[in-house]
């Protein structure tokens, strides 16, 4: 979630009903807390164009190389 704020991409985490409590619904499907602690809520509408989602994605990978590497 920080990786993506430095990149001034908006995310939440936590259930968008629950206020940023634990999804029932990632619960329900059985999966474990940390999958779910670390789950991110991303929206879209239709004003979102193909260039924000491609640099969504970018960025979703540079987070993931730094989260790996800080292991």
């Amino acid at each position: 979630m920080n990786c993506l704020d430095m990149e001034d991409i908006c995310v939440s985490k936590g259930s968008a009903c629950k206020k940023g409590l634990r999804s029932r619904v990632l619960e329900a499907m059985g999966l474990k807390s940390d999958v779910i602690d670390g789950a991110l809520r991303l929206s879209f509408s239709k004003h979102n164009t193909k260039e924000e989602s491609d640099i969504l994605i970018a960025s979703l990978a540079k987070a993931a190389e730094t989260l790996i590497r800080s292991r």
